[in-house]
């Protein structure tokens, strides 16, 4: 029980570890942004294909069209918000980081 516990500890350590190491990289925003750009692109290129070559009347192409486009639009509105906000929060950091060693550097001096 004891060998377990331990293991379970290094375990533990290991992700916690990682995960900081993904968080700090923003590597999860940064696929996710990607992603959605990904995604963004197949569904254009989906759209100007249906939009031309389907046989149904315009209202019905432009129904199914914005149909395929509302959800993927809020996606793409939540993700580049968390993107955003997170590229706000590390520019702030810098900017912390920059007036801090300035202010060292000119007391030093």
């Amino acid at each position: 029980m004891w060998d377990s516990a331990i293991a379970f500890q290094k375990l533990q350590s290991f992700m916690t570890a990682f995960w900081d190491w993904l968080d700090n990289r923003a590597i999860i925003r940064r696929v996710a942004f990607f992603l959605v750009m990904w995604m963004l692109f197949e569904t254009l290129q989906w759209t100007l294909n249906f939009a031309t070559t389907s046989p149904r009347s315009g209202g019905e192409v432009a129904a199914i069209i914005a149909a395929v486009w509302a959800p993927l639009t809020a996606l793409q509105a939540a993700v580049f918000a968390l993107y955003s906000s997170f590229r706000g929060k590390q520019q702030e950091q810098v900017n912390t980081y920059n007036a801090t060693s300035y202010a060292d550097a000119k007391h030093n001096v």
